[in-house]
């Protein structure tokens, strides 16, 4: 996964992503590649394990701000 956060205040202290669908849960911690805690890009990977339910799934990105450390 990739996402550009931008926050001009205190900047991003962290990004994690997820999926989940019925009983399957799934998720990362996002790295910043490049850019800084005010405008970059985090990229991680997240892994859906082989035999996880079929069907839709949900998607979410959280964002956790710099003043909240």
């Amino acid at each position: 996964m990739s996402a550009r956060v931008v926050d001009w205040g205190t900047g991003v202290a962290s990004v994690n992503a997820g999926f989940n669908n019925r009983n399957t849960n799934t998720g990362t911690f996002l790295q910043l590649v490049s850019g800084d805690a005010h405008d970059g890009v985090y990229e991680g990977t997240v892994t859906i394990p082989r035999y996880a339910h079929q069907g839709w799934w949900a998607a979410g990105v959280q964002v956790l701000d710099g003043a909240r450390t």
